[in-house]
């Protein structure tokens, strides 16, 4: 299995708003709250972050997490902040100095 780092489009924008509030959701279900959802529309996103700035993360061609920061030779930059699906078997983990969730095996 390979994860792969996809850039997000405007096409998949909604893809990318979609399963962060997911994880969102999941995570309020733990007692977990992390993000106000309203804080992950698509229109809310591109408020805050540069659409370069997002990346899908799929697995056997399905999308399955998100990622925000830059991307350089060595994969995600400092900052880096990632949401997986709680189906694919999110954990977390980080990036720099940014805590982030990223999507499992």
């Amino acid at each position: 299995m390979t994860l792969d780092l996809q850039p997000v489009s405007l096409e998949t924008l909604a893809q990318f708003s979609s399963l962060i509030i997911e994880a969102a959701h999941w995570l309020e279900r733990e007692g977990k709250t992390l993000w106000n959802t309203l804080e992950l529309t698509p229109e809310a996103v591109l408020e805050r972050y540069r659409l370069d700035e997002l990346f899908l993360t799929t697995l056997e061609g399905g999308a399955v997490g998100t990622v925000v920061g830059t991307v350089g030779s060595g994969g995600a930059g400092a900052g880096a902040t990632a949401a997986g699906t709680p189906a694919a078997g999110a954990g977390t983990g980080t990036a720099g100095c940014a805590a982030g969730v990223v999507a499992g095996s």
